[in-house]
């Protein structure tokens, strides 16, 4: 008897784990998760055939990740596990990095933080060239060029990082980075000192941002640096509200995620976007101000959100986009700005040296080869993807020290762009005209710490 009750027990403990399982599948008919506060795009129902007519083999893959993301009360159960992790010191989500006092931080800005992600001194040399090289050939078209890095959190902010993720030794890519820029005279505003020279934290304890406050702090920085007039707002009534939900608490917490207090600043905004879109997360994004001067276009990432309304009212007219790479030739063509402005997060400031700004060159004189070099290199010329205009004209340098790249084509010389990959930090690239033709062949030199020198054969492969 007492076997059997065993057994009841047992089928009834059974049967309701497995309806406890299934009910998130079986409710999704009326209750199926349609949104999340994370910050990404849900994944779509898949189809059995793909946009080329071929059959799509990874259905089940695909159907797997649909369920993931849009099975029913989704939101509730991340939340409560959230919420229960947290009770342990640890976070639900693998993005996220709980730290002490309530504080979250990006797990994507560790390596920065613990310095395990190190570029080497050529990719930084290669970042900052092609940063300058963008100034020169902007600045030739009478348009003025500045860059900026926003920190990241614990950057500013190590001390409530967990104790078991200890900081690394050494310079960061972001000192390295800002070094070389100000040695070759990029244009740089320096957010890292601007926010170091106020003892006021100006990151929100669950967002990866900076608050209001710090967000007016890097406008004014951004625009002095930039010598561009403007209110600073030092007069403007601030009031907090706490309604600030940050981005991290809701990859931690998602819809239980507690909001935090952040500045609001009391502005008649009078700017209007001309563009279709008005929300801050869009990659493209414009807007005009009768009361601004002057034009902007803006490239930009999460950072740019908070920034948006103060460049906004400043300039007469603006583009904001978030395009990588960055497809500077087109946009200037298109919208004739008087400043660009890239802004980019500190963790992501390889993407200077892995990603050229995608601008067409302009002649150089010839210059006097002072001798010879060892080495050689390839070279292939291809339509550019990014802006269907233009030819893209790439390869890879087999030579040891040198600081520029000078390409000949039909007798006009170029300057290109030095590119890292995750195999060497030798590759180059320059954008063209697709209106160009290269009929004679490629012929390449080094600069080297101000001489030119040429191959001692006839250079290597071209495609």
């Amino acid at each position: 008897m007492k076997n059997q009750k065993k057994n009841i027990v047992s089928i009834l403990f059974i049967a309701l784990a497995f309806c406890i399982c299934l009910t998130p599948f079986l409710c999704m008919t009326f209750a199926k998760t349609d949104a999340t506060p994370e910050n990404r795009r849900l994944a779509a129902f898949p189809s059995v055939k793909k946009k080329d007519g071929s059959l799509n083999i990874g259905i089940m893959s695909d159907l797997g990740a649909y369920f993931e993301d849009h099975f029913a009360f989704r939101n509730q159960i991340v939340a409560a596990d959230g919420t229960l992790q947290s009770m342990f010191g640890v976070c639900a989500s693998d993005s996220v990095v709980k730290g002490t006092h309530d504080w979250l931080y990006y797990t994507s800005s560790v390596p920065d933080y613990q310095r395990t992600n190190l570029l080497s001194d050529k990719a930084i040399r290669n970042a900052a060239h092609n940063l300058k090289l963008t100034q020169n050939l902007l600045s030739q078209r009478n348009i003025a060029f500045l860059v900026t890095i926003a920190p990241n959190k614990n950057s500013l902010y190590p001390s409530q990082m967990p104790y078991y993720l200890l900081p690394g030794d050494g310079d960061s890519n972001a000192d390295n980075l800002s070094a070389k820029l100000k040695e070759v005279g990029v244009n740089y505003a320096d957010l890292f000192a601007a926010f170091r020279e106020t003892d006021e934290t100006l990151y929100l304890k669950r967002d990866s941002h900076w608050n209001e406050k710090g967000a007016v702090l890097a406008y004014d920085t951004i625009l002095s640096a930039a010598g561009k007039p403007h209110d600073p707002y030092n007069d403007v009534p601030v009031f907090r509200t706490k309604t600030e939900v940050g981005d991290l608490g809701k990859m931690a917490y998602s819809v239980a995620a507690p909001a935090e207090w952040n500045d609001s600043f009391d502005i008649p905004f009078s700017y209007s976007f001309t563009s279709t879109g008005s929300d801050v997360e869009d990659a493209y994004l414009s807007t005009e101000c009768k009361e601004g001067s002057g034009s902007l276009l803006m490239f930009r990432d999460s950072f740019g959100n908070t920034l948006l309304p103060y460049f906004a009212q400043s300039y007469m007219n603006c583009v904001f986009s978030k395009a990588t790479p960055y497809t500077v030739e087109k946009y200037i063509t298109e919208e004739h700005p008087d400043t660009v402005i890239i802004e980019k997060v500190e963790r992501n400031l390889g993407d200077f040296a892995f990603q050229a700004p995608v601008l067409a060159a302009s002649p150089m004189e010839e210059p006097q080869i002072a001798g010879t070099t060892d080495g050689g290199f390839t070279v292939s010329c291809v339509p550019c993807l990014a802006d269907p205009e233009l030819l893209e004209i790439t390869g890879s340098v087999f030579a040891d020290d040198y600081d520029g790249v000078i390409l000949k084509i039909d007798n006009a010389c170029y300057e290109a762009f030095l590119i890292s990959t995750d195999e060497t930090d030798d590759g180059f690239s320059l954008y063209l005209p697709k209106s160009e033709t290269i009929a004679d062949g490629v012929e390449l030199f080094l600069s080297m710490s101000g001489k030119v020198y040429a191959f001692k054969n006839s250079g290597g492969d071209a495609k």
